[in-house]
């Protein structure tokens, strides 16, 4: 019966490493992540909106599926918040309308989303998006008659720091 007692610690620490590996697949899309974007207009009033810039960030995997960013819901969404400078207009929010889908690294590989009911941002592949502008009531650009524009862009994806030191101070430990 003595062996047993050395034993015992090391089962522990087998089963601790097991049920860490197991569910590090299911932690690996519920990180923080920014995805700061960047597009250039293509056609449309490029005049009125030459380009946009911005950031979207979320919590894949905090609501719904853990494989997607989605903002289904008024209250309920994994989007935390957006940023876009659209043209020198501005305007941000903490809900869209849509998702994306996400692959094992968090990389936004397609879907849609819509900003403030203005701005439609859709992704056909890893890091590459095409964006449309629909104004048709003029509330975003003044003195406009149905503004539209679109074109191409790209996004960059930053994993927030406090999840980047967590997981540091969790390996240390």
């Amino acid at each position: 019966r003595r062996a047993q007692g050395p034993l015992l610690p090391r089962n522990a620490d087998r089963c601790a490493v097991a049920t860490a590996g197991l569910a590090a697949p299911l932690c690996a899309y519920a990180v923080p992540t920014t995805w700061n974007y960047t597009g250039v207009c293509e056609g449309g009033a490029c005049g009125l909106v030459p380009g946009i810039t911005g950031e979207l960030s979320g919590n894949p995997g905090a609501f719904g599926p853990s494989n997607e960013l989605n903002d289904y819901f008024f209250l309920f969404g994994d989007l935390t918040s957006y940023h876009f400078n659209v043209g020198g207009y501005e305007f941000s929010g903490t809900h869209g309308d849509g998702a994306y889908q996400l692959d094992s690294s968090g990389n936004i590989v397609g879907g849609t989303m819509t900003f403030s009911n203005i701005l439609a941002l859709e992704f056909l592949g890893v890091g590459a998006a095409t964006w449309s502008i629909i104004d048709t009531d003029c509330s975003f650009f003044k003195g406009c008659s149905n503004t539209q524009a679109w074109g191409s862009g790209s996004y960059t994806k930053v994993p927030e720091p406090t999840t980047l030191s967590l997981l540091g101070l969790g390996l240390i430990g």
